[in-house]
Formats: structure tokens, sequence, C-alpha cells
């Protein structure tokens, strides 16, 4: 995905897991504007999710975030989220 535009990208309910989180903190390292990402209902927490954490951490122009229903376990994970 080369736009590097993108305002609002909703994945829900597309089954991403493991795979899927390389190509997502990708898309979003060079998606500094994004103000809404919707990604609930896939099945992200079978993965480790720090670098994601990392990279949505840094999206100063997000006022949306929805990762619902994705069993996220990742200790890291929830802790940047506390400080955010």
């Amino acid at each position: 995905m080369t736009n590097t535009k993108l305002v609002f990208l909703n994945l829900a309910w597309n089954d991403l897991s493991t795979a899927s989180i390389v190509c997502l903190v990708r898309i979003l390292s060079i998606n500094k504007n994004l103000e809404k990402l919707a990604i609930q209902h896939n099945r992200l927490g079978e993965g480790d999710l720090t670098e994601f954490a990392q990279v949505i951490s840094t999206h100063a122009s997000l006022k949306y975030l929805d990762i619902s229903y994705n069993q996220i376990k990742n200790r890291d994970f929830n802790e940047i989220f506390k400080a955010v």
C-alpha cells in the first residue's frame, strides 16, 4: 500500500492474524495523518503486538481507534496504551 495520505482505515471483520501484523505496522508507519483506525473483530491477539502499539502511539492525529474483540493479551501492548 503506497498511499501515504490515509485518514480512515477500516480493517474490521477481516480475520487478520499474526501474519497481518507486520503489514499493518508498515502501513501505519508511513501514514502519519491517520485519524481513524477500525480493526475490531479480528485475531490480532494471536501475535506479539508490541511493534503495533509502538507505531500507533506515535500517531498524534489519531482520534478514533477500535481494537475490540481481538483477544489481546500482550503485556507490552497493554502497558504502552495505559501510558497514552
